[in-house]
């Protein structure tokens, strides 16, 4: 929706409120109120840069998710996957629930017309090209590939185990999958005998047998095929 609307005639892309910061993709909000940001990422005004690589943004920042921009009309959030958020960054809706509520009907002027459609008609922005553009509002991106310390994986476990929230409410805390994080509980609950399964280590026991056996089986072909070569040269 940023991208279209910085290309359609004079509307403005609504800025994100001073004491707010937008995730960059990559991004990585830690339990301690920290972010890691991604390599040679430009640190955001105001924040330290802490020993151990991480920044920490001023007191009161409200952390939001990547690609949100600020609700013109109400002064709440949206983010590039189609959530909305309250002004100090709770969330407010679930993309996945927005098509179930009728969305609030913005003001009309005197004349009877809403002010934007009204803007955009003079502009030469129709409502119709609006209406598209809000659509890809819901359109979820493919969440980018991310990889987690097991510090980091323990932290999170921890947070979940204490009882005052859930695992879902964690997992949107920190932008995280709900499905990773209980992966990760269930995987604690295991290493610490709690649950049957594979521990940690076997399971990275297991993946090195598996890597093994395939380049086992790899030179296994190679030399049928070495043989198969010499045995016809040699007839």
């Amino acid at each position: 929706m940023v991208a279209h609307l910085k290309n359609a005639g004079h509307v403005q892309t609504p800025k994100i409120s001073e004491g707010a910061f937008s995730l960059p993709e990559g991004a990585t909000r830690l339990p301690d109120g920290t972010v890691q940001l991604p390599k040679d990422t430009a640190i955001p005004k105001g924040a330290t840069k802490l020993p151990n690589g991480t920044i920490k943004l001023p007191e009161g920042t409200t952390v939001l998710p990547p690609n949100t921009v600020k609700d013109p009309f109400t002064g709440n959030y949206t983010d590039g996957a189609g959530h909305l958020y309250n002004k100090d960054g709770t969330l407010l809706q679930h993309a996945d629930n927005a098509s179930k509520n009728k969305p609030a009907q913005p003001a009309t002027g005197a004349d009877g017309l809403d002010p934007l459609w009204r803007t955009s008609e003079i502009r030469g922005f129709g409502p119709g090209r609006m209406m598209s553009i809000m659509e890809s509002m819901g359109k979820k991106k493919p969440r980018p590939r991310r990889s987690f310390t097991p510090e980091f994986k323990a932290e999170i476990v921890e947070l979940c185990r204490r009882g005052d929230r859930s695992v879902g409410q964690v997992a949107k805390d920190f932008d995280l999958t709900e499905t990773a994080v209980r992966d990760w509980v269930k995987q604690a609950e295991v290493d610490a005998g709690e649950r049957d399964g594979l521990t940690s280590s076997e399971r990275e026991e297991l993946a090195a047998l598996r890597r093994e056996n395939r380049r086992l089986r790899e030179d296994v072909e190679i030399l049928k095929r070495a043989t198969a070569f010499f045995a016809k040269e040699t007839r």
